[in-house]
C-alpha cells in the first residue's frame, strides 16, 4: 500500500505539469470521493466492528472532537493572521482526513479493528465538522450565511446509510473492497493535482504544528483521564495525527475563507504523513 499511495500522489503532480485542464479532472474525481467512494471506505471498515466496544469509541470520539474543536478555535481566534485564514486554520487543524487516510494506515498498522475505530471515529468527526465546526469556522468570516445544506448534506447521510448497512449483517461482494480502497489512492492523486512544492512558511507552520503536536497530545490526555492508556487504543493518537479533512477545501470555498492557505496546508501535512507513515510501514 505504502508504494501505491506514493505513486498516486506522485502522478497527480506530473500530471498537473503537463495536463493543463487537470482542473476539470479534479472536479469530477472530487465529486466520487466525497459522495460514493467515502460512504464505501465506511461501509467496508465497519464490516468487522463486532469486535470492538461501540460505546466506548463513540465517546472517546465525541470527548475528543469537543476538546480539539474548544482548543483549536482558541488558538486560531488568537492568532495575528486574517480572519479568513484564521477561518481555515481552524478547520484544517480541528478536523482531519480520518476516513480517506485513517482507515487504511490504522488497517496496515492496527488491523481490522483498527478500520472499524476509525470509521465510527470518522463519522462523529463528520458530524462535528459540518455542524459545530460550520459554526465557529463561520465566526471568523460572516460575509456568507451558514448553509442547511452544509450541515445536513449528502456526505453526512452517505456516512449514516454506511453506519446502518454494516449492522445489518449483508454479505458485501469483495469488488466493493476493491473500489472502496481504490478511494484512497484517488484522494492522494487529486492532494497531487493540488500541490505546489515549496517550503512552507510561517503562517503554515502553526497548522502543522497543530496536527501533528497539539492534537495528539490532546488525544493522549483524553485517554489518561478516562483511562483508556492501552495497546488497544493507540490508534486513537495515529488518528489525531491525521492531515486536514479534504472537505476542508469545499467549505472554503463555500464560505469565502483562504482557500489557498486550506489547499496547501492540506498538501503539506499530507506529504508529511506520507514520508513519516511510509517509513514506519517498513519497520512492522
Amino acid at each position: 500500500m505504502p508504494y501505491l499511495i506514493i505513486t498516486a500522489f506522485a502522478l497527480g503532480l506530473i500530471i498537473k505539469q503537463f495536463y493543463h485542464h487537470h482542473s476539470r479532472l479534479r472536479i469530477i474525481i472530487n465529486t466520487y470521493i466525497m459522495y460514493i467512494g467515502l460512504p464505501l471506505i465506511i461501509l467496508i471498515a465497519l464490516m468487522g466492528s463486532s469486535q470492538i466496544d461501540f460505546g466506548k469509541i463513540t465517546l472517546i470520539s465525541i470527548l475528543f472532537n469537543i476538546c480539539s474543536t474548544i482548543t483549536f478555535f482558541v488558538i486560531s481566534s488568537r492568532m495575528n493572521i486574517r480572519n479568513k485564514k484564521k477561518a481555515s486554520l481552524f478547520l484544517c487543524t480541528a478536523f482531519g482526513n480520518i476516513a480517506y487516510l485513517g482507515i487504511p494506515y490504522s488497517l496496515l498498522f492496527f488491523g481490522n479493528i483498527g478500520a472499524s475505530i476509525s470509521a465510527i471515529f470518522a463519522i462523529v468527526t463528520a458530524f462535528f465538522h459540518f455542524t459545530l465546526g460550520v459554526v465557529l469556522s463561520s465566526s471568523f468570516h460572516d460575509k456568507k450565511k451558514m448553509h442547511l445544506k452544509e450541515m445536513i448534506n449528502p456526505i453526512m447521510i452517505g456516512m449514516i446509510v454506511a453506519l446502518i448497512i454494516s449492522q445489518t449483517g449483508i454479505s458485501i461482494p469483495n469488488m466493493i473492497y476493491d473500489i472502496a480502497h481504490f478511494g484512497t489512492y484517488l484522494l492522494l492523486f487529486v492532494i497531487g493535482l493540488t500541490t505546489t512544492l515549496r517550503l512552507p512558511t510561517k503562517d503554515y507552520i502553526a497548522g502543522i504544528t497543530g496536527k501533528i503536536i497539539i492534537s495528539p497530545i490532546i488525544m493522549i490526555l483524553l485517554l489518561f483521564l478516562t483511562g483508556n492508556v492501552n495497546n488497544g487504543y493507540y490508534s486513537f493518537i495515529f488518528l489525531a495525527m491525521m492531515p486536514p479533512a479534504f472537505s476542508n477545501i469545499v467549505l472554503s470555498i463555500n464560505y469565502g475563507f483562504d482557500k489557498e492557505y486550506t489547499s496547501k496546508l492540506i498538501s503539506m501535512t499530507t506529504i508529511l504523513m506520507i514520508i513519516v507513515f511510509t517509513a514506519a510501514s517498513f519497520l512492522i
